[in-house]
């Protein structure tokens, strides 16, 4: 096969899992769900997005189809996709909460060492009106993690943060996960405030620094928790590993990963090489075939 984007000549052809291109579809404004309709041969058949009223069609399907040349080099014809817009979606929430459930801590004063241990659970997202709104998508689960060290100060706030992303990063897709760069605490008119300062890490190692902050009321490595949400819930919704909502097409007895993969590069149905026009029929040109 001639080389093309995202597929150079004598490269090996990376297999894209399903999961993979709908949760970046899912990524894009205006969408509240996609699913991947696949052929016996485990080629691409449809892709079918559910949308609010937000952006136009054609905005969304542009997305799509520069999405996945970017990111894998995939070129899909437009056709191929159909957005269906609903009046009654709720348009989804961009920043998806989590909220800290508890924090317990176990110290050994004879060896000097601590144990920092963190529950944390997704929170409901509301209405303009305060109100929950159920979203199918939003696993109903309590992340734990745990963390031990050192006694003393910083330290024992870096135990918090390393337990908080220690749970965070069990709900989070493939490939996206949080670590701790460095935590402080410093003063502020007559108040302490908790710093935190994350590297955010993303496919094709991508990372990303964030940092949060919280007000120090009484307790350091709460205030040190509080602080590692403020900087992950702005992107949480985001990185989020969404479930498959019951009754929906491939979401009984196949999980996501197990719906088939696309290859980097290998000619989906339907897809023409850049800059060629798709016949009505679907299929290129001659001359753009490869």
């Amino acid at each position: 096969m001639e080389a093309g984007p995202g597929n150079p000549a004598g490269a090996a052809r990376a297999k894209v899992p399903v999961s993979a291109v709908e949760d970046l579809i899912r990524t894009f404004a205006g969408v509240e769900n996609v699913r991947i309709a696949l052929d016996e041969g485990g080629a691409l058949r449809e892709i079918h997005v559910l949308a609010d009223r937000s952006r136009p069609p054609k905005s969304i399907v542009r997305d799509i189809e520069s999405g996945l040349q970017a990111r894998w080099g995939l070129v899909v014809d437009h056709r191929r996709i159909s957005i269906a817009q609903m009046d009654d979606v709720p348009m989804r929430p961009k920043w998806i909460r989590l909220r800290l459930q508890q924090i317990s801590v176990q110290t050994d004063p004879v060896r000097g060492r601590v144990e920092v241990a963190v529950s944390l659970a997704p929170e409901a997202p509301r209405d303009a009106f305060g109100r929950p709104l159920f979203d199918p998508e939003i696993p109903n689960a309590i992340w734990q993690g745990r963390a031990a060290g050192a006694s003393g100060g910083a330290l024992g706030m870096r135990l918090a943060a390393e337990a908080t992303l220690q749970a965070l990063n069990q709900s989070l897709m493939a490939q996206h996960s949080f670590s701790v760069v460095d935590m402080g605490r410093v003063p502020l008119a007559d108040r302490e405030v908790v710093l935190s300062m994350l590297h955010y890490h993303m496919p094709r190692g991508v990372t990303e620094v964030l940092t949060g902050s919280a007000l120090l009321r009484n307790d350091a490595l709460e205030a040190a928790v509080r602080a590692v949400l403020n900087a992950t819930n702005r992107i949480y919704g985001v990185a989020m590993r969404r479930e498959a909502p019951g009754g929906l097409a491939g979401s009984a007895g196949e999980g996501y990963a197990g719906r088939g993969a696309a290859a980097v590069g290998e000619p989906w149905p339907g897809e023409v090489a850049a800059g060629a026009e798709p016949e009505p029929n679907g299929s290129a040109s001659p001359g753009a075939q490869r």
